[in-house]
């Protein structure tokens, strides 16, 4: 555009500037105009311009926040979440409206969305995030592929081909937690360092009895579980597993019918706790262990590795997420069903 100036904050669109400019730039001429013109009329708020920007609805802010974006016709417009506060329609409307300026205009677009079914659907290539690290990159039918969602998300995913775009949708395989009993259940979970925190949330909200440690004090998952309720043996912070804490998990582990043992690291402080899943494995009860030890494991010589692989070979079953771990886990009777609605007899 033409110059830089003082934009009023008085009216909903932003893009009326106010009579004063600041520097000695120049101020907007007829391109400019019709540049803002255009973006009122492209994102859809060409009719709130003399509104007030405080009195318009969320998702009306958001498409005022594009439309100043568009009006400086920039070659490279970054996005963060730009459809999160609208409805269907203008979701759609501005995707395509950046479309097509990508396509015609050459404009750069880097785009933050939660949305994965419309980044496949308007975005050429991906790059998929997770705790700060790049794990994919590519074709969103390369990127979007079930195996690295379910690692991602860390739920059960479903992709499959979408015939009218050619792309692929994504949607959530049904959840096991609704439908999922462990009602007179008791598991015993083994976890640290975070690694249990989801583990212990999702079987206490399908009924199971649970039990936990060693556990630090301070440790997260510790945190958790007193926030559930759940009896945990636990150790001094930062300290190694000693012998009276290992006993108060041997006394609750005695009586769960099954043992999870989840994903945290392990090394010489901690290695105790796998004496637990050996003891029930012995006695008969199912455990289950989290796959890929080796790639967690600090012990020397690797002894973590060898137990895990004795385990395995022993019947330990292997788990890689929620939703694995759910389906080897013993049930309980199902939940009831709903009452069926009363349907009152139509009047004449």
């Amino acid at each position: 555009m033409a110059g830089a100036e003082a934009w009023s904050s008085r009216t909903a669109s932003g893009l009326n500037p106010v009579t004063t400019i600041f520097f000695d730039w120049a101020a907007p001429g007829a391109a400019d105009w019709q540049a803002i013109d255009r973006a009122l009329v492209y994102t859809d708020v060409a009719h709130l311009k003399d509104r007030c920007y405080t009195e318009l609805s969320g998702g009306e802010r958001q498409r005022v926040i594009v439309a100043m974006a568009l009006a400086q016709e920039p070659r490279v417009l970054l996005m963060d979440e730009p459809t999160s506060r609208l409805d269907i329609n203008h979701r759609l409307e501005l995707m395509q409206i950046v479309e097509r300026l990508n396509a015609e205009q050459g404009l750069t677009v880097l785009m933050i969305s939660h949305d994965l079914n419309l980044a496949a659907e308007f975005c050429r290539r991906l790059l998929l995030l997770h705790e700060g690290r790049l794990v994919a990159d590519g074709a969103p039918r390369d990127v979007l592929r079930e195996e690295t969602l379910r690692r991602v998300y860390r739920c059960e995913m479903r992709v499959a081909p979408n015939p009218i775009n050619g792309t692929v949708n994504v949607f959530p395989a049904p959840r096991l937690t609704a439908r999922r009993s462990g009602a007179g259940i008791r598991v015993h979970v083994v976890a640290g360092g975070g690694a249990g925190e989801e583990v212990l949330r999702r079987l206490t909200l399908c009924g199971y009895a649970l039990s936990c440690g060693v556990l630090n004090r301070g440790d997260s998952d510790a945190e958790v579980a007193a926030a559930l309720g759940i009896p945990v043996a636990l150790e001094r912070p930062f300290s190694p597993i000693g012998p009276a804490a290992l006993d108060a998990a041997r006394a609750l582990a005695r009586e769960a019918q099954a043992l999870a043992v989840c994903g945290m690291p392990f090394g010489a402080g901690n290695e105790a706790n796998l004496s637990l899943a050996e003891e029930a494995l012995a006695a008969g009860k199912l455990v289950a262990l989290m796959d890929g030890v080796a790639e967690r494991d600090y012990t020397p010589e690797g002894r973590a590795t060898a137990r895990a692989a004795a385990l395995r070979q022993g019947g330990a079953v292997l788990w890689r997420n929620v939703a694995d771990l759910l389906e080897a886990l013993p049930a309980g009777p199902p939940p009831p069903a709903a009452p069926a609605a009363r349907r009152e007899p139509a009047s004449a």
